[in-house]
């Protein structure tokens, strides 16, 4: 399980093997304005967190694998697409934006302002 915060990390918990309790397991340090938003890639093996700016994490090794910018405001949505290539992320600059994951870049945005309920 992993927790998010406005704090400088996220933070990777285990449950104790005699059931009393839980146990951080891993620090990720995501600056200091912390994170918004947190995703986990399906197999496991990846994590994604946001603020204004989207970092992704290799989960056996710690280390940042890359960041993608462009969001002018806090991310408020944050997914992996089911085969792992893409991330999806909306903010508060009402932009929904696509990142390709191997490339390290922004596939596609669009600005949700111009999006219309079908109701």
């Amino acid at each position: 399980m992993y927790s998010v915060s406005s704090a400088a990390h996220v933070l990777q918990w285990t449950f104790d093997a005699d059931g009393a309790g839980w146990s951080s397991r891993r620090c990720f340090a995501v600056g200091e304005r912390g994170a918004s938003q947190l995703c986990i890639d399906a197999s496991g093996a990846r994590i994604a967190s946001a603020h204004s700016g989207i970092d992704l994490w290799d989960v056996a090794s710690g280390a940042k694998v890359c960041s993608f910018t462009g969001h002018a405001d806090v991310v408020r949505c944050l997914e992996f697409s089911l085969d792992g290539k893409f991330i999806v992320s909306g903010a508060e600059d009402r932009f929904l934006s696509v990142w390709a994951v191997s490339a390290s870049v922004l596939s596609a945005n669009a600005n949700a302002g111009s999006l219309h309920s079908t109701d």
